[in-house]
Formats: C-alpha cells, structure tokens, sequence
C-alpha cells in the first residue's frame, strides 16, 4: 500500500530536512508505510516517518527527530531502503 499523507504543520516545523546538494551521501524518502517492529512503533517513529511520505530526510534528521543514535538512525533507513520502504537518494557533494 503506498503512503501518502499531507501534514498541517508547515515547513518550519520540520526543521532540517536534508540541505539537498549540500554535504553528499544520502537522503531518504518514504515510499511506502512499513510495518514496523514493536520497538519502533512510537509517536517519534511514526512522526519522522509521515515527514519522510513527504520529503527526503537526512540520518542525522532521524536521530535528531527521534532520539536514536547515529548509528541506530542509519540502521533504520537502511532497513527502509533494503525492504523497499523507502528510496535512497544520493545526494551531490
């Protein structure tokens, strides 16, 4: 099922989504609503991932928005990119 949900809040909201262009690696965007492990069903988990329907969100972004660790942050898009949850999107140098 594809997942598309548009949100209330507006830009600022969001803080710092992925400066696109700037800094390399990637970038994540949301293609589809996983299901998720009980350990991440929270509102920090569901909230990033209902940005991530909507724009392309950076590791750091994750970890800021929900707390995690770095390492556990790019865990968890890892996980959403290799089951097809979401796309990983190079970012340019």
């Amino acid at each position: 099922m594809a997942f598309s949900f548009r949100h209330a809040q507006t830009r600022q909201d969001f803080g710092d989504t992925v400066p696109l262009g700037l800094g390399g690696g990637f970038g994540y965007r949301l293609r589809a609503w996983p299901a998720l492990p009980a350990e991440h069903r929270t509102a920090a988990i569901y909230s990033a991932l209902s940005v991530m329907g909507e724009r392309v969100v950076s590791v750091t972004w994750l970890a800021r928005r929900t707390g995690f660790a770095l390492p556990r942050a790019q865990e968890i898009l890892d996980w959403l990119a290799q089951e097809g949850y979401a796309e990983q999107i190079p970012l340019a140098e």
